[in-house]
């Protein structure tokens, strides 16, 4: 299987409460690291990112996040609003 890499930083990290990466009916639940590093393997594509925090912060959607294969694309630090 052919495959592509996202990654990033959510910079308030203690307020993430799941991180999914979704194309068309794939999804994918992205696990970050207690700092709030993630990377994931996807497939080649379009995604949306979705960023599901903690009671008081707002969801964060990253759009038409490009996953090109044998690339690992770095969203560097997002914040929650």
């Amino acid at each position: 299987m052919h495959s592509a890499s996202v990654k990033g930083v959510v910079v308030q990290d203690e307020k993430i409460k799941n991180i999914w990466a979704i194309q068309g009916s794939d999804t994918t639940q992205v696990n970050p690291l207690e700092d709030g590093y993630f990377n994931v393997s996807l497939k080649p594509g379009t995604w949306k990112i979705i960023i599901q925090s903690k009671e008081g912060f707002k969801n964060t959607i990253l759009n038409n996040i490009q996953a090109i294969e044998g690339k690992n694309i770095d969203l560097g630090e997002i914040n929650l609003q």
